[in-house]
């Protein structure tokens, strides 16, 4: 179970390496292209992502082949490549459908293909039988008959083992009176008229008021019978397998990823060499592999730990291993930041390099993209290995609390979740790169841990320390909405709550994270290059 998200992100692996194939063909078309394009995936933020697509497209060409032979590692194959064509074709549809009375049976044209109903709800006001795909029928079964009651909903939303018509393809929907076992209002009314019409000119107008006040009433509910029935309808529509999204998602992000770079040589080469050349030398550094390693031992022995949390272990182990990997890479962040900036500048390196035709803006410029692509390949390998070992969890904690009830799609859905926080948490460290960045032109490493170690603190608690000094003496609030101003909220970065709510992140909310960072980041590297434009490096 816990494997097939794991073989849609291989697909999503294959296919972006397939497209990466095209476009270094493409590339190598001109002239210089070949050699760029071999020199870029020959770097070290770069060959280890293509090795671990290489490695999960590997994954999922195996147990597709082994699929071939006999096994039944996954149905859906076809239908998971077919969804993602229909991924935008999501739809709701609210309308209504009216039945005349004189109207046998009144049909509407759904044009639902298989698999494709989610969620179905039909409201009538009048009691009314409904049949699926055919008119009703002694041949209709059970499964295809639904009775709306007047006032009272049908409701029928897709589970992953649902079944029935309404679970296959959903053409047409058939409508029809319901038969009266009671005797109706209409009748009663026919009845009380025929009953007047007998009665003989009333001498005075006292019995003429008592009779209209019935006939009122009467004449109301039989124009209400002969009224025709108004049946709601609203559906959502989605593709087979929703999961497909991640092939696309994953092939994009890979296609981006190694993009950036070949982007990033073609037009700034000289910013490209010294972010090249730093990435290399952070990763090379025996910290590097330290916190890789710690990281991963981190999240492996998570895995089989039990945090009696009362059936709540998965959404706890996520935010354990996301917290860990999160500090993980803040650490290394601020110290390569102090190894490469700071220890350059004093021991005169910076002006050797800065003595060739590179400016101070591309070595500072180069020197944190260089700094941000080394904790990239950090939070894709240690991240995929967490996204695999989330999957897992589902399945592991199912087993021991006795669920023998556990699907593929509960799997897929504690990964999906997790995936816009590793995103998120990224986002942070690289804010985090930018401060120590700028801070590094200036002072050395221990200084550097100590404020960024209290600008952590202080970003995580800015709201609480608003909040709590809004009320109090004037100058007490002035700090803290001056701190407020200075240090970046980090409060934006936690995504605690959703991860323990079950939540998943909007996409939306990711966005808007972005832009802050992206407005964080200008502004520390704005800051670092002042501090660096009049720094004696003589």
């Amino acid at each position: 179970m816990c494997l097939k998200p794991i073989w849609l992100l291989g697909c999503g692996a294959g296919l972006g390496l397939a497209v990466l194939v095209v476009l270094g063909g493409f590339v190598s078309i001109f002239r210089g292209g070949r050699a760029a394009v071999g020199s870029v995936m020959r770097e070290s933020v770069v060959w280890p992502v293509l090795l671990l697509s290489t490695f999960l497209a590997l994954f999922t060409l195996m147990t597709s082949v082994l699929d071939l032979v006999g096994f039944r590692f996954f149905d859906q194959k076809r239908a998971a490549w077919e969804s993602i064509p229909r991924l935008a074709s999501t739809e709701q549809r609210d309308f209504h459908v009216d039945v005349p009375r004189h109207v046998s049976e009144k049909s509407t044209d759904l044009g639902v293909p298989e698999g494709e109903l989610k969620d179905l709800r039909l409201q009538s006001d009048r009691t009314v039988v409904a049949t699926i795909n055919a008119p009703d029928g002694p041949e209709r079964t059970v499964e295809e008959r639904i009775l709306l009651s007047a006032g009272e909903p049908f409701q029928w939303t897709r589970s992953p083992d649902s079944f029935g018509p309404l679970a296959g393809a959903v053409d047409k929907l058939y409508f029809r009176l319901a038969e009266r076992k009671d005797t109706s209002a209409q009748a009663a009314a026919d009845r009380f008229v025929r009953g007047l019409s007998s009665v003989p000119a009333a001498p005075s107008a006292a019995p003429l008021t008592a009779a209209s006040r019935h006939i009122g009433p009467a004449l109301a509910a039989a124009g209400e019978e002969n009224r025709p029935a108004r049946i709601e309808i609203v559906l959502t529509t989605q593709p087979v397998v929703p999961q497909a999204a991640i092939i696309p998602i994953t092939a994009i992000g890979l296609v981006a990823y190694v993009g950036f770079f070949l982007l990033l040589q073609g037009l700034f080469p000289k910013l490209s060499a010294v972010a090249i050349a730093t990435s290399r030398e952070a990763m090379a550094q025996p910290l590097f592999y330290l916190l890789m390693s710690a990281g991963t031992v981190f999240i492996l022995a998570m895995l089989f730990t039990p945090f009696f949390t009362f059936g709540e272990d998965v959404r706890q182990y996520k935010d354990s291993g996301l917290t860990a990997l999160r500090v993980f890479s803040i650490f290394f962040a601020v110290w390569t930041a102090s190894v490469s900036v700071a220890d350059e500048i004093e021991g005169r390196t910076a002006l050797t390099v800065l003595s060739k035709p590179i400016g101070r803006r591309e070595f500072i410029l180069g020197k944190y993209l260089g700094i941000v692509s080394a904790v990239a390949v950090n939070f894709i390998l240690v991240g995929t290995l967490f996204l695999i070992c989330t999957s897992y969890k589902v399945v592991y904690d199912a087993r021991e609390s006795a669920d023998p009830y556990v699907i593929w799609q509960q799997c897929y859905t504690e990964m999906a979740q997790t995936a816009p926080a590793l995103l998120v948490y990224f986002m942070e460290v690289a804010v985090f790169t930018a401060i120590s960045v700028a801070i590094a032109t200036r002072l050395p490493l221990l200084p550097n841990l100590v404020i960024c170690t209290g600008i952590y603190v202080l970003g995580h608690l800015l709201p609480l320390l608003v909040k709590s000094t809004a009320n109090r003496f004037e100058i007490v609030a002035f700090m803290g909405q001056l701190f407020a101003t200075i240090f970046p909220v980090l409060d934006h970065y936690d995504v605690y709550a959703p991860i323990a709510a079950g939540i998943e992140i909007p996409l939306s909310y990711v966005g808007w994270v972005a832009l802050l960072s992206l407005n964080y980041i200008a502004i520390a590297m704005l800051f670092a290059l002042a501090l660096f434009e009049d720094r004696d490096l003589a």
